[in-house]
């Protein structure tokens, strides 16, 4: 429809806008076709225009307002698309395919990955080594036989150890704790601090990105302390920083993406000869020291140089076995969720001697790669979800002290895959055996109360004709199974496929 010559430059964007919004309802949309939608819409501008025009009301006000339904034409023109009977159609495919399924998954992951920006601790899992360098890194500390739980170590038995072990390469005492920092701008805030001397990196075998590490009293930062709270400014080396009320030297920055205990920002305190209160240690021995032979040599030398009594008292946690704790209890809640489900399901074990028969092999191997693809992308969610938050930037990651070490994820783990689990049995049992797209068309069959020769339940039908699932309400003595699946000839097929064609 043609705008008259006389027409105001409002009525000119009314019109475009409306002609823009056509784009949207399809060609042959039922009940109004593009052509008669945009007809409809452009008669209402122009008569709407006219009889503001022909009352003397046409003023700037009123161009503006018919601007209104000009942008509500977009909403509505959406509507027409959504209400297509062919869209809702081609929107349920596009659900019930079991490429949806797989693309949903990953879509989760790649969510998780970018909530945890970038997956830190399982890349840390993958590609952390504290072995490297030569020798296992151990943490120890004390659990008390009496009063139970745990707690740090005398300081007197690190030097000890250090000096007089034949297994142990060097050692190293620390202890972390949360105290106020004031930052060059003013601004005080609370940070972990770690309390150590310099052999702490030799046993880490870690060296500075920036400056160095001295022997005498300074502090070295972490990477993201120093980019978090002083702004990786280079000049912060050699300045001074307020830690609890005590001036220290920055001596160094440690690189990036090296986090020796903790990702939270750290600010390492070094004490020459750092021997005072209670402990942790970080201890560096022989490649193939087993914790029985390691304990063995560092309670005797306890007991000789010094007067700590530590029998059967100590505890040790290698850093790269307990690095891959997670792993080891998730396999564990894996395994042992998958046995619940095969003792719930009732595995047939006819069904693998079906399945290699000639006319079922490719259909039995499209269902199994997409069980194993759905299930693997489902676990992999779990996992990674579960390890993010347990070992979150805030975590302490050595010794017992690793939340990804403790009960709690197990449980988790548990939990997790044994929904996974039992979601992929129960969505593979809902889905076609040919195409592995959901099943619909639910027709409800027979009476629960007449079973004794009849059948009750539902049928549920493939969308392209493959075959019928009945799924019985409540299972009769004489049934042979739970589930009954029903392959369709070519025939069926062609009818499904010729009904799709009259609905598009």
């Amino acid at each position: 429809m043609k705008l008259p010559p006389d027409s105001p430059f409002s009525l000119f964007c009314c019109h475009a806008l409306i002609r823009a919004a056509s784009a949207i309802v399809p060609r042959h949309a039922q009940p109004l076709s593009r052509a008669a939608w945009l007809a409809a819409k452009e008669e209402r501008l122009v008569d709407q225009w006219n009889f503001l025009r022909h009352t003397g009301l046409w003023n700037f006000k009123e161009s503006c307002l018919l601007l209104l339904p000009s942008f509500a034409a977009f909403p509505d023109a959406a509507k027409q698309l959504i209400g297509q009977e062919t869209l809702q159609q081609e929107c349920r495919r596009v659900v019930q395919s079991p490429l949806t399924c797989l693309l949903v998954l990953v879509a989760l992951l790649g969510g998780i990955a970018i909530a945890s920006g970038g997956l830190p601790a399982t890349r840390d899992l993958i590609f952390r080594n504290y072995d490297s360098g030569g020798g296992k890194l151990v943490f120890a500390w004390l659990h008390n036989v009496r009063g139970g739980g745990d707690h740090p170590l005398p300081s007197d038995v690190i030097p000890a150890w250090s000096k007089h072990g034949k297994l142990v390469v060097s050692a190293a005492a620390f202890r972390s704790s949360h105290l106020p920092v004031t930052l060059p701008d003013g601004h005080q805030t609370r940070a972990l601090v770690v309390m150590t001397d310099a052999e702490f990196f030799q046993v880490m075998r870690l060296q500075p990105a920036i400056g160095a590490i001295p022997a005498d009293k300074s502090v070295v930062l972490s990477y993201k302390a120093w980019t978090n709270f002083f702004h990786a400014d280079p000049r912060i080396l050699g300045s001074k920083v307020d830690i609890d009320r005590q001036m220290f030297t920055v001596s160094g920055v440690l690189p990036p993406r090296v986090d020796p205990l903790t990702r939270q920002p750290a600010l390492y305190l070094l004490i020459p000869n750092f021997n005072h209160g209670d402990v942790f240690a970080a201890l560096r021995v022989k490649n193939g020291v087993t914790a029985k032979q390691l304990d063995k040599e560092l309670v005797k030398n306890a007991e000789d140089y010094t007067y700590d009594y530590l029998q059967g008292q100590l505890r040790y946690s290698f850093a790269q076995s307990a690095v891959w704790t997670p792993v080891w209890s998730f396999v564990w809640a894996a395994f042992s969720s998958a046995l619940l489900l095969l003792t719930v399901f009732r595995l047939k074990w006819t069904l693998p001697r079906q399945a290699l028969e000639p006319e079922h092999r490719k259909a039995f191997a499209r269902q199994a790669l997409f069980f194993v693809a759905k299930t693997g992308l489902a676990l992999a969610c779990v996992f990674t979800a579960c390890l993010e938050w347990s070992r979150s930037s805030s975590a302490i990651l050595f010794g017992n002290f690793d939340p990804a070490s403790g009960p709690f994820l197990l449980w988790l783990y548990i939990a997790g895959t044994m929904g996974v689990f039992f979601w992929t049995a129960i969505d593979q049992k809902a889905r076609c055996r040919e195409c592995l797209r959901l099943l619909v068309f639910p027709v409800r069959i027979g009476s629960p109360g007449s079973m004794l020769l009849n059948w009750s339940g539902t049928e549920f039908c493939c969308s392209e004709g493959h075959g019928v699932l009945h799924v019985p309400h409540l299972a009769p003595s004489w049934s042979d199974g739970p589930d009954h699946w029903i392959s369709l000839d070519n025939y069926w097929q062609t009818l499904f496929q010729d009904d799709h064609r009259k609905q598009d």
